[in-house]
């Protein structure tokens, strides 16, 4: 401290005057680091740096006490000062120093249960003291008591959850009584202090300033009180049976009390609202009166939802037989008739200008609806339409009308009748007998409709929702105004709202001004529309049906066709509505498969409408990818010009850079759906698509190349530049595929393909001699046309092996193929390969890489990104052609060792490398049994072998934890060789580079220690679930591999005995430290199960034939064991050593089967974590 201290004006000595000055050195780091205009970078952080060190020391709440009560006592003396300049800073000052030492007492609170238990009484009542002494000064002050609040109610409700945890311990009562009544002075407290201060309010109060005002916060506070407390029993209370006891002994005996209490004090601020600007309180200061009244009813309103919420959840969750009260009150009709002013307000200040006001009554009001239904149908009917009648009341009662003068509030008040109708539909939708309700409901469903039809974007979602519910009842039981017309005003919103522009409600569906500027139809309203309005639409369709939907989109088109807004509006309205117009195709829906075959048909034609803007383009081509391949498989002959058409109006929208994404899907899907179809046109007329294809192809944005991995978007970006090689490559494998018995005319189809890879391989081989040319020469001295064609050919490398990759992935021919004519000579994908071949190599040849330039900018990270365009092409061919891949295997294994020496530990290519090697074993072992290398030729063995060791004893791979994809990587490589490759990775006696397997296992434990903070909670899930799998697969092999695998059989011994015996404590030691002794960062929730797994085939799993099985058994139990009862944090909490010893005993019972066992060690693990009591392990010893 006194280091600290030094660098914002130093600290000293000892005693009392020691306390003055280290009170004062704190003020003046709390005004270097936020007030300080003048000092720099350097002292701010030095202020920082102290503060923090003084929130850590023994001497912090003292300090803070003194911060709080010097605080009080300046700002107390400046509350009747002139409020000049230099008053208001010095307020802020204090307030600020005030709200960092209320602050510092909660972190002490809540993360190191300072003052939580026995002696807190005396803690709280001087916190609970400052709380409302802060409150009455000014209006910023509130903040202050309201964070001071927060820590006495925090700590109250943390010291039942502890006396109830020590109860648990001693089976005695007596400690946890302390607990409950330390929170029920609390609220003894906070009742009292807002009670006095409503009996203070005579009338001639009303003409005092100070006191009304002073009365007011007073009210506040205490509301503020009871508020924090119910958040800190939802916050950090997560023990059911201590939540359980806060609410049965502390919340409901008092509940009535303070739902009471909240409406007298919204009485009170009623009261207050009226007055101001009256004669009476002419000498009141209306925005202070305004200030006091707002902070009133936002603390009653949300103090009164988590209190009713608090006490219906737990009686939710108990098992009684019959209906709590608690779980009764919090509904429309018992709060209606009990606390009449807190319904009234809830529907009054649903449409408040004030949005925060606005958003507490909200969530009253959905909190309300959502209670229990009472058995009084009669009461229930009654509440619910009086709650109708208020909203709209409130909503229309003053001459602005705030719900149609803002969209924020409409769309507020929509979402209190959205509320309404989920709890009840039939008050808006019943025939009623008698006028007076009938007409409230009409004019109820007018009103819906007016707000949304004003405030279309704002209000199209709750409007949705709300006519969502109406579409439930039946079209036949519901009244007039609930049928058709509310859903086709539903669909015209919609419309509306579907517009990049927002267009006028007194206009309609006018679309008439089509110069709205494009960069409006931005990606925000995209999302609008597929998150949003795809609903709404939806909801239309089916509550209209789909032979109305379209007949109303078709007159859409109709009238505005010359206007490319309303024609996107149209074709959207049908791709939101997909769900149930699909359905009506695929049940054969006549008139809607013409309808679409006609509207396909003028895309197909280049109709005017449909190019007539970039925009319309698009939502063609969505459209064309959502319908038109159900479209024409519903067709009773296959439409070719139809189909050939669709796509060469793709490929011209692929042209564009507005539209070529929709298109590169639309194109894909087309020949992907549709590919046996397609696979029966004339070659010449799908090699003229393979001619636009690569044309459009050419035009597409090149940025996509080289796209970032943690960019999502840009990595969309650089798979749509590749669908549409998948979708002609889906096509010719089909094509080929008919052909297999006819070498006439595969032989056409080979000379298809070449037309289709030619311009690509052409491509690829160009630039790479280029670029080999160009460092071939004197690279040291390299000029800027030099670099600027070294980077134009990266990018032309990068384009090229992408789209043959993508190719040669989707053009393996299905298994059941067996002619003669799929040789790896005739093989398409090998074609590719081979064409590419050479061009691979040098890509991945350390020998031509371009280590030697240091003066190219980003020259490595080019090369790294087209060695993993390179690596994904093998990658691809390993995953498409596992019968042909042996043939490449002895020379892909070579170049991927080679090439893997090359790269930086860490990167990329690197990490893509692991993957292809991973693929590829598995690819030349698991189609041929016995899965493993056996009968592969030796020069193939040797070469994966070196491949392997390589990899596997770089010494990056425990460098880098941190990177999960990259470990990820690492440990599959091992995996998998111990799967396909045990004669190599398992056979000690067979092969030398088995080593390197056996050290990577014993390595691996050391990974799942504690991470360094630099270490995500993603990257440290995909290290640990690595780890787990490479050993559960060790532990765990399966019987078909063990009885196919002569070197598995002739190697399980000794695999087991290097696994149960020689590294046993070392995965019980790591495995346990991973998971009973970090916490949920260190070792997420979704890894425990897989860490459980590991850690019973170390604990239990012995081999029966062992003499010494159960001797070895015990051993291992012991040393488990032996971890807990040494650890600090186990040795200060005797529920978590009671714990490991329930563990410890339910092992050796051995009866539970394997997957209770696991179970069983993750409820143990939330034990450990406190998020379980010993109760769920004491289960598994019944």
């Amino acid at each position: 401290m006194n280091g600290a201290a030094a660098g914002v004006g130093g600290g000293g000595g000892g005693g009392s005057d020691t306390g003055a000055l280290a009170t004062e050195t704190i003020r003046k780091a709390v005004v270097q680091l936020y007030f300080s205009s003048t000092c720099d970078a350097q002292a701010r952080e030095e202020a920082n740096q102290y503060l923090l060190a003084f929130t850590n020391d023994p001497s912090t709440t003292a300090h803070c006490s003194a911060l709080l009560r010097e605080s009080l006592h300046n700002l107390s003396s400046m509350r009747d000062e002139h409020d000049g300049a230099t008053n208001g800073r010095n307020k802020r000052t204090e307030h600020t120093i005030a709200f960092f030492a209320a602050n510092v007492l909660k972190t002490k609170v809540l993360k190191e249960n300072v003052y939580v238990g026995e002696n807190t009484t005396e803690f709280i009542s001087e916190i609970l003291k400052y709380a409302s002494e802060f409150a009455n000064i000014d209006e910023e002050s509130v903040t202050v008591a309201r964070k001071l609040a927060s820590v006495a109610a925090t700590s109250a409700a943390l010291s039942v959850k502890q006396q109830h945890q020590h109860q648990q311990n001693q089976r005695n009562g007596s400690n946890e009584d302390v607990g409950v009544g330390i929170a029920t002075n609390l609220i003894r407290f906070a009742g009292e202090l807002a009670s006095s201060a409503l009996q203070n309010n005579d009338g001639d109060a009303f003409n005092n300033r100070l006191v009304i005002i002073s009365n007011s916060r007073k009210q506040t506070c205490g509301i503020e009180i009871l508020k924090a407390f119910a958040e800190a029993i939802e916050e950090n209370v997560k023990d059911g049976r201590t939540r359980t006891q806060l609410v049965e002994r502390v919340c409901k005996p008092s509940g009535r009390d303070v739902l009471q209490l909240c409406s007298s004090v919204l009485e009170f601020a009623g009261v207050l609202s009226q007055s101001i600007g009256s004669s009476s309180t002419s000498s009141i200061s209306n925005r202070e009166l305004e200030n006091a009244a707002r902070n009133a009813v936002n603390a009653c309103l949300e103090c009164s939802k988590l209190w009713f919420e608090a006490c219906a959840k737990e009686s939710e969750s108990t098992s009684t037989q019959q209906q709590d009260p608690y779980q009764q009150l919090f509904s429309p009709c018992v709060v209606g008739e009990a606390y009449p002013v807190l319904f009234s307000n809830a529907a009054k200040f649903v449409s408040s200008m004030d949005d925060t006001r606005g958003e507490a009554a909200l969530q009253f009001l959905v909190k309300m609806c959502a209670g229990a239904q009472s058995t009084d149908y009669a009461r229930e009917r009654c509440a619910n339409h009086e709650l109708m009648k208020q909203l709209i009341h409130y909503a229309t009662a003053s001459e602005d009308k705030p719900c149609f003068t803002s969209g924020t509030v409409a769309s507020r008040v929509l979402q209190g009748f959205v509320a309404l109708v989920e709890r009840d539909v039939l008050t808006f939708t019943e025939h009623m007998n008698d006028d007076a309700n009938s007409n409230a409901q009409h004019q109820a469903i007018e009103f819906v409709c007016a707000l949304a039809e004003a405030f279309p974007k704002e209000a199209v979602e709750p409007f949705g929702d709300f006519c969502l519910m109406i579409n439930t009842m039946k079209k036949d039981e519901r009244i007039e105004a609930c049928r058709d017309k509310l859903f086709e005003r539903l669909f015209n919103v919609c419309c509306i709202a579907s517009a990049s522009r927002q267009s006028s409600p007194a206009n309609g569906n006018d679309f008439s001004d089509d110069s709205a500027d494009d960069e409006e139809y931005d990606e925000e309203n995209a999302k609008f529309r597929e998150h949003v309005l795809a609903d709404a639409f939806d909801t239309c369709h089916g509550a209209l049906g789909g032979e109305k939907y379209l007949a109303i989109v078709s007159n859409l088109f109709q009238q505005n066709g010359n206007q490319f807004e309303a024609v996107d509006v149209a074709l959207f309205t049908l791709i939101a509505a997909k769900y149930g117009i699909k359905e009506d195709i695929s049940e054969g829906e006549a008139h809607v498969v013409q309808f679409f075959t006609q509207l396909f048909t003028s895309i197909a034609s280049n109709e005017a409408m449909f190019v007539s803007h970039p925009r319309v383009i698009e939502t063609s081509c969505k459209l064309i990818e959502t319908y038109f391949p159900v479209t024409v498989m519903k067709q009773a002959t296959t439409p070719t010009d139809l189909i050939l058409g669709t796509l060469r109006f793709t490929l011209l929208a692929m042209s564009l850079k507005e539209s070529w994404r929709a298109a590169s899907v639309g194109f894909r899907d087309v020949c992907g759906k549709l590919e046996t179809k397609i696979a029966h046109f004339k070659a010449e007329a799908f090699v003229e698509i393979i001619e636009l294809a690569t044309e459009a192809m050419d035009k597409i944005p090149i940025v996509v190349v080289g796209a970032p991995e943690n960019d999502a978007s840009k990595q969309q970006d650089q798979e749509l530049s590749r669908a549409c090689v998948e979708g002609l490559a889906r096509v010719l494998r089909t094509m080929w595929v008919y052909c297999a018995n006819d070498a006439v005319k595969f032989e056409v189809v080979k000379g298809v393909m070449m037309r289709l890879i030619s311009p690509h391989i052409e491509r690829l081989n160009r630039s790479v001699a280029q670029k080999n040319a160009i460092l071939a020469t004197d690279t040291s001295n390299i000029s800027p046309e030099s670099v600027e064609a070294l980077q134009a050919r990266s990018i032309e490398i990068c384009l090229a092996l992408s789209r043959l990759g993508a190719m040669v992935r989707f053009l393996e021919p299905p298994p059941s193929v067996t002619s003669s004519l799929f040789s790896p000579r005739n093989d398409l994908a090998c074609l590719v390969l081979e064409s590419a071949w050479s061009s691979i190599e040098s890509i991945l040849s350390p020998s031509t890489r371009a280590t030697g330039i240091v003066n190219v900018k980003n020259q490595a990270e080019r090369e790294d990104e087209e060695s993993v365009k390179a690596v994904q092409m093998l990658a691809n061919f390993a995953v498409a052609s596992k019968m042909r891949a042996r043939d490449f295997s002895e020379h892909v294994f070579a170049l991927l060792e080679s090439s893997f020496a090359s790269f930086m530990p860490g990167s990329n290519a690197a990490r893509h490398v692991m993957q292809c090697i991973s693929l590829f074993l598995e690819a030349i072992c698991e189609p041929m049994p016995p899965y493993d290398l056996d009968s592969a030729s030796g020069s193939t063995k040797t070469s994966v072998a070196r491949c392997l060791e390589r990899v596997l004893s770089s010494p990056d791979a425990y460098q880098i934890q941190e990177n999960g994809t990259y470990a990820k990587a690492f440990y599959d490589v091992a995996r998998t060789a111990i799967l396909f490759a045990p004669s190599i990775s398992l056979d000690t006696n067979a092969s030398s580079s088995s080593h390197v397997v056996y050290e990577t296992l014993a390595k691996s434990l050391h990974v799942l220690a504690s991470p360094s903070s630099n270490c995500g909670v993603g990257d440290r899930r995909m290290v640990l679930l690595s780890v787990a799998s490479l050993w559960n697969t060790l532990m765990y092999p399966s019987e078909r591999l063990i009885k196919s695998s002569a070197t598995w059989q002739r190697c399980y011994s000794a695999v087991s005995i290097f696994v149960r015996r020689d590294q046993a404590q070392q995965v019980i030691a790591h495995c346990a430290d991973a998971m009973f002794f970090q916490d949920e960062c260190s070792c997420p929730r979704d890894c425990l199960r897989a860490l459980a797994k590991m850690l019973r085939g170390a604990l239990i799993e012995v081999d029966a034939s062992e003499q010494d099985a159960s001797n070895l058994k015990n051993q291992k139990l012991e040393f488990f064991l032996s971890l807990f009862t040494a650890a600090d944090k186990f040795q200060s909490n005797m529920d978590f050593l009671k714990a490991a010893h329930v563990c410890v005993e339910i092992i050796q019972r051995e009866k539970l089967s394997s997957q209770r066992f696991d179970a069983m060690l993750v409820d143990f693990a939330y034990v450990c974590r406190s998020e379980a009591d010993n109760d769920a392990l004491e289960d598994y010893l019944l």
